[in-house]
C-alpha cells in the first residue's frame, strides 16, 4: 500500500535477497520513479564492512541456484541496489511468516527467550485478547529484568483507552504514543497525517521481525482455516511478516531507535557500552542478503519505496 496507507511489506527472492519495505505514510501524491543514473549503488556489507565489486560478485554466485535461470534475479539484485541507498547486509536468515496465527506465536517466543531488551513498535495495540496476552507478556518480562520499550500509533490503537496501557508503565515498562491527537501534544495540525505504520518487533539486537501483522486478536485466525462466506462469517484477515536473524537486525533498531525519539522517548544508545548492547556485533548466521528500506513520509523518501516496488515487480517471474 501507498500513501497515506503505506505500510511495511517484505519481498523474498528465492532465498537470495530479502528487501524490507518500512515506512511512514504522510503524503498520498504518486513520486516520480527513480532512474538508474540518479543514485549510487548501495553497497554489500559483510562482517568485516563493504565487500569490494569482485567479492560482491562471488557473493551473490554462492547464493544463486545454479540448476535454475538467475539473470533475472541478478538483474533485480542490481536494480534494487541502484534505486536504493541502503546497504545489503550478509549473513541473515529470513523466515516468511504466512499468517497472523504464525507470526504472534513466533514474536511470542522471541520475546519469551529475550535476555536484554525488547522494542515493540505497532501501528495497532489493540485492547482485546491478543492485545492483553502481549501485555502481560511484556509486563512479565519486565519483572523479570528484560527492557521493554513500546511505541504505538495514536490513529491504528485510537480504540484503545490509556488505562489499558497504565499496567505496563506500572511495572516500568516504557511507553511512548506517536503524534497524540491532542492539539497541546500535536500543535502543527498537518503532521497528523504524518502515522506510523510500522510494525517493528527487535530482540537482544539480534532477531527483528516486520510485516503487516498488529497486536490485535483481528489477526489470530489461521489463512489455512479461513472461513468463507458461504458459511455464513467474514473471512479471517490475511497478512505476512518475516523473521530476520542476523547482522540486519540492527537496521531494524536504528529504526526503531529514530521513531522511537521522534514520540519524544529518550534513549541514550551514543554512549559506547550501550552501543554495544543495543547494536552486537553478529556473526553471520544464515546466506540471505537483506536490505531494510524505510521512509519517514514527506522528506522525499516516499519516491525511493515507490521505484523499489516498481523494480520489483518489473523483475518479478
Amino acid at each position: 500500500m501507498y500513501g497515506a496507507r503505506l505500510s511495511p511489506c517484505a519481498l523474498r527472492l528465492r532465498a537470495v535477497v530479502g528487501l524490507l519495505i518500512v515506512g511512514f505514510g504522510e503524503s498520498c501524491a504518486t513520486p516520480r520513479a527513480l532512474t538508474a543514473d540518479q543514485a549510487d549503488k548501495a553497497p554489500i556489507l559483510g562482517e568485516r564492512g563493504a565487500l569490494s565489486p569482485s567479492r560482491d560478485e562471488r557473493l551473490v554466485d554462492q547464493r544463486l541456484d545454479p540448476a535454475q535461470d538467475t539473470v533475472h534475479v541478478r538483474e533485480l539484485i542490481e536494480a534494487l541496489r541502484e534505486q536504493s541507498a541502503t546497504p545489503l547486509i550478509a549473513g541473515n536468515r529470513v523466515a516468511p511468516l504466512i499468517d497472523g496465527p504464525q507470526t504472534l506465536a513466533a514474536i511470542r517466543r522471541a520475546i519469551e527467550e529475550a535476555q536484554r531488551h525488547i522494542h515493540v513498535e505497532t501501528y495497532i495495540f489493540a485492547d482485546d485478547e491478543i492485545g492483553r496476552e502481549f501485555r502481560d507478556l511484556l509486563i512479565r518480562r519486565r519483572q523479570q529484568g528484560v527492557e521493554v520499550r513500546v511505541l504505538y500509533d495514536a490513529i491504528g490503537s485510537v480504540d484503545t483507552p490509556t488505562a489499558f496501557f497504565a499496567p505496563m508503565l506500572a511495572a516500568g515498562v516504557e511507553v511512548r504514543e506517536f503524534r497524540p491527537l491532542s492539539p497541546a501534544k500535536t500543535p502543527l495540525p498537518w503532521k497528523v497525517n504524518n502515522r506510523d505504520h510500522r510494525k517493528i518487533v527487535v530482540v537482544d539486537g539480534r532477531t527483528a521481525f516486520t510485516g503487516g501483522v498488529n497486536i490485535s486478536s483481528t489477526y489470530a485466525s489461521s489463512s489455512a482455516t479461513r472461513p468463507g462466506p458461504e458459511a455464513g462469517r467474514n473471512e479471517a484477515w490475511r497478512d505476512t511478516h518475516v523473521q530476520i536473524d542476523g547482522p540486519a537486525a540492527a537496521q531494524f533498531q536504528a529504526l526503531f531507535f529514530e521513531t522511537w525519539t521522534r514520540a519524544g522517548g529518550e534513549i541514550d544508545a551514543k554512549q559506547e557500552a550501550r552501543q554495544r548492547e543495543y547494536f552486537p556485533g553478529i556473526a553471520a548466521v544464515g546466506a540471505d542478503l537483506v536490505a531494510a528500506v524505510a521512509t519517514t513520509g514527506g522528506d522525499g523518501s516516499e519516491t525511493t519505496i515507490y521505484s523499489t516496488h516498481l523494480v520489483a515487480v518489473r523483475h518479478a517471474s
